[in-house]
């Protein structure tokens, strides 16, 4: 995707020992796991009932980036029965971006991928501000959930009406 100038997943990737090596993907997928769009075990991580619920919900969003889903789906289909060590070797054996050398030579630690912005990318995975702010209340476990309570207290006519609360500030 890099080469190609889409700009999907956006990490900067390291060489490493296993592989290539983005610490933000740990932080992304922790996130994921704690919110209960992911399931782990101790063999592998799995899409959860409530993120295939996502998913169905963000089919407009993946058909507007119709041409980025794509892309990805043929990574997947090329390399998705890859065990990780044939994904290693597969992947290191690519040259280094910018460079004629391929990523099995350079050192463990250096950069081997960068983060593409806006202006280098010929394409870009879009979200809509209203996709956003649904995704940010979906992502944050109270407002989730105070949302959710509010929602079912006025279903079953247990709602309270809206008063603003009026604080005067000084003596």
């Amino acid at each position: 995707m890099f080469q190609n100038k889409y700009k999907g997943l956006n990490y900067n990737f390291f060489k490493w020992t296993h592989g290539p090596f983005a610490q933000e993907i740990y932080i992304d997928s922790r996130h994921l796991i704690n919110n209960g769009f992911i399931e782990e075990n101790s063999e592998e991580l799995r899409v959860s009932e409530k993120g295939l619920n996502l998913i169905e919900e963000l089919t407009e969003v993946f058909t507007l980036n119709k041409d980025i889903i794509s892309y990805m789906d043929r990574i997947v289909r090329r390399f998705g029965e890859y065990d990780a060590d044939k994904i290693m070797n597969a992947t290191y054996a690519f040259p280094v971006p910018g460079a004629k050398i391929p990523i099995s030579r350079i050192r463990k630690g250096d950069l081997i991928l960068p983060k593409l912005s806006i202006e280098q990318a010929e394409q870009s995975f879009y979200i809509n501000d209203d996709w956003m702010e649904t995704l940010k209340i979906l992502f944050d476990p109270y407002l989730y959930s105070a949302i959710n309570t509010s929602i079912s207290e006025m279903k079953s006519d247990r709602g309270r009406p809206f008063k603003p609360e009026i604080r005067l500030h000084g003596p």
